[in-house]
């Protein structure tokens, strides 16, 4: 190469490369030492607010204590919520101070249980004034006693005056006692103190002598309760002063400043360090742009004549695709010549496409199958819905969905997708999931514990979510590799993306739960257990518009229990409360699968039988009637009897035509029956004709 060439090209390139790596490093370290700064700044901060988190919970326990003030609780409890959040803060950005930060933590939590906990807990447990209160009460008393026995012994008729004061004052000191137990843990003893001490006054009369073994019943045992409740004050109250004497909550709290100032000081130290390096490197890159620029220029100049065209192109096109893929054509693609200089950031470029198409792709799924589950109305159709939106998201994985089911002994696999599955049943402690309650990830080199329902042999790899909502496990989404080649559920978009899953699965299952259980709450008489009377109004309605429409009958048997207050009055509310249950239990077994049991109110009860007409409906009606005669009750280990019921029916349209007509037509056979006799079922009559009836001797019960 000629040395021209050499000294005009290679030298000067070399130097201005040389000059700008090293403007590049300093500017870098500059900024890195700027970043640090900040850093330090932001935990000097938060280690300001540790200390005033630790300083309001002091202050406020400690006014508590002093005044017995629920509203000084208030600071303290918010300083020792926000005491966690603070000290995990300063634990992401101090690692290398975590042993002090735990020193701390610990010395904060032994403070606030050893200490703050059982004063707070006693002082509620005995109110300021309490003891002074009580201590006034008892002495009172004592002189009152005393005064009475100098009476009796002396007859001096004149200190009956000191006596009533006495007594009196021993009254308002109780009854400021009783004002001051808020809790309520003494309101027994207080009373009784109370009642002892009105029914010693009202033992004293003009004549002391009179009741005088009375009051020297009532008046020890009186001292002593009163002598018991000021101890007991006493010592809850000695027990408070000895932890403020102690100094032992002291101690803690000025260890935690100790630790908190010298963590503080280093923060400082580190931050004039910092801002000593930011100022260096700044002047050296100062000093190096300043000797390098012309070389510089020169590369620059020269390097622009060169491939301004080549560049200028190729910004161009990279440019235009990232404006169509900003639009939203998320299939558009950048192509480079080979050997361009933009080819890594076209390389780059492309990635991030795909991968904003994929998030986008997921993010469509996420939201179709959230809006599906909502759309859901049981949970079979969750089940589904769950199995087809996972195959599309987690292409390549298999999974299982398992769910807890009520008896909460058992979680049953209610969809899958990728490889073949057994299905089947498994207890919650097979899936580790299920029992940390967060996620579990094994294989590819991790030292957890693989869950005992995965597949064997043991997949590459396997990630299981626990379904939470509302702090309640309601199953467990499973995820798993086939094979080690296919392995991508490090990935954390596909974490991101199943804990979505997860989180909607658990929202859906939970509503559906709660929707279930409510809907049975609206329509479940909670005695019984059938149905009650405002789901029997819209059923009836629903099931008559549906036997018109297919022109079959529909009957209605309304029944009640015979000389059910007679049985009320003989056994007690109790008992008539299981007769009605195990009569219902009995309905509840003798009905058909579509049949409908309310109870209509009281001892009442109907039942609707659509496709039922008149003939067999009063043949199962009579049936019906049999079965609860013949029916044995007891109730607490005794025997009640027996009991039976009156039975009118009434059939659509033969004896009615709306659901009101119909249910008033079956009531009226009802009381029929129970002017026959009771004991006996009667069908509706007709209109113009006379009810037949069909009817056994009555029972006897």
């Amino acid at each position: 190469m000629p040395r021209r060439l050499w000294l005009s090209v290679v030298v000067p390139v070399a130097l201005a490369l040389l000059t700008s790596f090293a403007v590049y490093r300093m500017l870098l370290t500059h900024t890195r030492s700027l970043q640090q700064v900040s850093d330090t700044r932001v935990i000097e901060s938060d280690l300001n607010a540790l200390m005033r988190v630790v300083v309001d919970a002091e202050t406020g326990e400690r006014g508590f204590i002093i005044t017995g003030n629920e509203s000084f609780l208030t600071p303290y409890t918010t300083s020792t919520r926000d005491f966690g959040t603070v000290l995990s803060r300063l634990r992401r950005q101090l690692p290398e101070q975590g042993a002090v930060l735990s020193e701390i933590d610990a010395l904060f939590e032994s403070w606030r249980r050893e200490v703050a906990e059982v004063a707070i807990r006693a002082r509620r447990r005995t109110p300021v004034g309490l003891a002074s209160s009580l201590d006034a009460a008892s002495d009172a008393f004592s002189a009152a006693r005393a005064v009475e026995l100098r009476v009796r012994l002396t007859g001096d008729q004149t200190l009956l005056t000191r006596l009533t004061s006495f007594l009196d004052e021993s009254e308002r000191a109780l009854t400021r006692a009783q004002e001051l137990d808020h809790t309520g843990q003494r309101r027994a003893a207080l009373q009784s103190a109370q009642a002892a001490l009105e029914r010693y006054r009202s033992q004293l009369g003009p004549d002391l002598g009179a009741n005088a073994a009375a009051r020297d019943e009532t008046a020890p045992a009186l001292r002593d309760a009163l002598m018991a409740l000021a101890r007991e004050a006493t010592a809850t109250e000695a027990q408070i002063a000895q932890l403020i004497q102690t100094g032992a909550g002291k101690e803690r709290i000025d260890r935690i400043r100790l630790l908190v100032d010298r963590t503080l000081g280093e923060a400082e130290r580190r931050l004039e360090r910092d801002l000593l390096l930011s100022d260096l490197s700044s002047r050296r890159a100062q000093t190096l742009a300043l000797v390098g620029p012309l070389f510089a220029a020169f590369i620059s100049f020269y390097a622009t004549l060169q491939g301004q065209r080549r560049l200028k192109a190729s910004v161009h096109q990279l440019a235009a695709v990232a404006k169509e893929v900003a639009s939203g054509q998320l299939g558009k693609r950048l192509t480079l010549a080979p050997g361009d200089d933009l080819g890594g950031l076209a390389a780059d470029f492309n990635r991030m496409a795909e991968s904003l198409a994929e998030r986008e792709r997921q993010t469509t799924l996420l939201v179709e199958l959230s809006s599906a589950l909502q759309t859901c109305l049981t949970a079979e159709e969750a089940y589904r819905v769950s199995e087809r939106y996972a195959a599309s998201l987690f292409a390549g994985l298999s999974g299982t969905l398992y769910v807890l089911r009520a008896s909460r002994n058992l979680m049953a696999c209610v969809a899958h997708w990728g490889e073949p599955h057994e299905g089947g049943a498994l207890p919650p402690e097979a899936c580790w999931a299920f029992r940390r309650g967060r996620a579990q990830q094994t294989g590819r080199g991790r030292a957890e514990m693989p869950c005992a329902h995965l597949p064997t042999p043991a997949p590459a790899e396997a990630l299981c979510l626990p379904l939470i909502s509302q702090d309640e496990t309601l199953g467990v989404l499973s995820l798993y590799t086939p094979s080690a080649h296919d392995a991508r559920l490090g990935d954390h978009t596909v974490q991101r993306v199943a804990s979505a899953v997860a989180e909607a699965l658990a929202l859906t299952l939970s509503n559906l739960k709660l929707r279930e259980r409510l809907r049975q709450q609206s329509v479940r008489d909670p005695l019984t257990g059938l149905f009650n009377r405002r789901h029997l109004e819209e059923a009836l309605e629903l099931e008559l518009h549906r036997a018109e429409r297919r022109r079959e009958p529909l009957s209605v048997v309304m029944f009640d229990v015979d000389h059910f207050k007679r049985f009320n009055d003989t056994y007690g509310h109790d008992a008539g409360d299981a007769v009605l249950r195990s009569v219902s239990a009995l309905v509840t077994r003798h009905i058909r699968a579509g049949d409908l049991p309310c109870r209509f109110g009281g001892e009442e009860f109907l039942l609707v039988q659509p496709g039922l007409g008149a003939p067999h409906a009063w043949e199962r009606a009579e049936s019906l009637r049999a079965a609860v005669q013949a029916l044995a009750l007891e109730h607490a280990g005794r025997a009640l009897g027996r009991v039976s019921i009156s039975v009118g029916v009434a059939t659509y349209p033969d004896h009615a035509a709306s659901a009101e007509a119909l249910v008033r037509a079956a009531d009226e056979a009802l009381y029929r029956a129970k002017r026959a006799g009771r004991n006996r079922t009667v069908l509706a009559a007709l209109e113009g004709g006379a009810p037949p009836v069909a009817a056994l001797p009555e029972a006897r019960t």
